[in-house]
């Protein structure tokens, strides 16, 4: 009578390997940013990050723990994202960074000023669409509707929501 082992049961083998496979993928995506932006970018425990995201650093990109991104994300600003955060997919973080009020220059060739930083305080939800502009802090517990374009500091739990953001209700 042969005693069949765990590890030389194939199914068990296969299903192994895909878990080490798609552990790998979910964590590619980092290793990949890290090693373009080497010092630039640091996250925590359980952070995320969706297919099809750019991100350009100018200085760094902070993710607390429990982070999670969505599809096609971007963010060309230095950003900061506090612990238990989730932020959907296309979710733009642009940085107001260029000088376009230089009356010596035109558009093409007003250059730049320094690189724009946006805060997420923590336990904050930002909706599929948004657009956030540079320069601008998320209060911890905010939460960002769907579509929305915010240029201006969100209060702690509150809901913005519209074009540009206003505050619609306190979250509790």
């Amino acid at each position: 009578m042969k005693v069949s082992r765990k590890q030389d049961n194939p199914d068990v083998q296969r299903s192994f390997l895909v878990s080490l496979i798609r552990s790998f993928i979910r964590n590619w995506r980092f290793q990949l940013i890290r090693f373009k932006n080497r010092g630039k970018i640091s996250r925590g425990k359980n952070a995320y990050v969706g297919p099809g995201a750019n991100v350009y650093i100018p200085n760094f990109v902070k993710m607390g723990d429990n982070v999670s991104i969505g599809a096609d994300f971007i963010s060309q600003v230095n950003l900061t994202i506090g612990n238990d955060s989730l932020i959907s997919s296309r979710v733009s973080f642009i940085g107001n960074d260029h000088d376009l009020f230089n009356e010596s220059s035109s558009a093409y060739f007003s250059g730049r000023n320094k690189p724009a930083t946006i805060v997420l305080e923590g336990d904050n939800f930002i909706g599929f669409g948004s657009v956030i502009l540079g320069n601008v802090t998320i209060g911890k517990g905010a939460i960002v509707a769907a579509c929305s374009f915010v240029n201006k500091d969100v209060p702690p739990n509150s809901v913005v929501g519209g074009v540009p953001a206003k505050v619609l209700r306190n979250r509790y």
